[in-house]
């Protein structure tokens, strides 16, 4: 189907041409970069600056550009392909409580719900239907909502926003399956997705680490919407080296797409 499985698109930046000097004008108007970024770059027409001081305003430009395109920074706001729909991550007013952070949905640059959060965005993926989005809230946990994108109602929160708690019955399961990894009591976990299997199924990873014995299980997840919420309704288990998890880190980060 089609816009079933939107994530953000790429759209490459102007570039400034050789010629006329300093009198050309440099502007960039709501550009968009594979993660997400937004930018309003502009350098005024400038008559009377030496050809020297033109290439170093240059370099400095595009040094800028780079920095704002370093992967490790997080993304302000993700929006649908078609930008109808946009979420991000800002300060919580005030005097609703100092230091907090809002999640805010937005549908034709009108806010649709906002909810408390913390941390910042990793990922959205999109769907005609429903926005999935992975904020990282601390080393570990659960990062994912699921928000309708019709009323900005949530079909799921992150699990500690959820007053739920799934880590210990996930850890049995695993080590049910591996009885070495039952020694190991030092152990993470974190969950995000990876993006919407369907119109209405979600691909979601859950990456349970085991410190002392440096060993990765995921538990593949696929989460159905179901109403108002969404349900388990499949799961596998695959158990990694070291080695295949730095492997398999590195393979995604060279390849996401939002």
């Amino acid at each position: 189907m089609e816009h079933e499985n939107e994530t953000l698109s790429e759209i490459p930046l102007a570039r400034a041409k050789r010629g006329g000097g300093v009198k050309k004008q440099i502007s960039e108007k709501g550009c968009q970069r594979r993660r997400g970024w937004r930018c309003k770059i502009s350098l005024q027409p400038l008559a009377h600056i030496s050809k020297g001081a033109a290439i170093v305003l240059a370099a400095a430009l595009a040094h800028t550009l780079q920095a704002q395109a370093d992967p490790s920074t997080p993304p302000q706001e993700l929006c649908s392909s078609d930008q109808n729909f946009c979420v991000t991550i800002a300060p919580a007013d005030s005097r609703k409580g100092a230091g907090g952070k809002n999640l805010i949905v937005t549908s034709s640059g009108r806010t649709l719900a906002q909810y408390p959060t913390s941390g910042y965005l990793l990922h959205a993926f999109w769907t005609r239907q429903y926005v999935a989005v992975n904020n990282r809230r601390a080393n570990t946990g659960d990062y994912l909502w699921v928000i309708s994108l019709a009323d900005g109602n949530t079909l799921k929160v992150p699990e500690v926003d959820a007053q739920g708690d799934s880590w210990e019955a996930t850890r049995q399961q695993i080590t049910a399956r591996w009885p070495d990894l039952a020694k190991n009591e030092n152990y993470q976990a974190w969950l995000q997705t990876r993006g919407w299997k369907s119109a209405a199924e979600l691909n979601v990873v859950e990456t349970v680490q085991f410190r002392t014995l440096q060993a990765w299980v995921e538990v593949h997840k696929i989460y159905s919407v179901n109403g108002d919420k969404v349900v388990l309704t499949g799961q596998s288990f695959e158990r990694l080296t070291q080695q295949q998890e730095k492997d398999r880190r590195m393979a995604s980060e060279q390849n996401r797409s939002f």
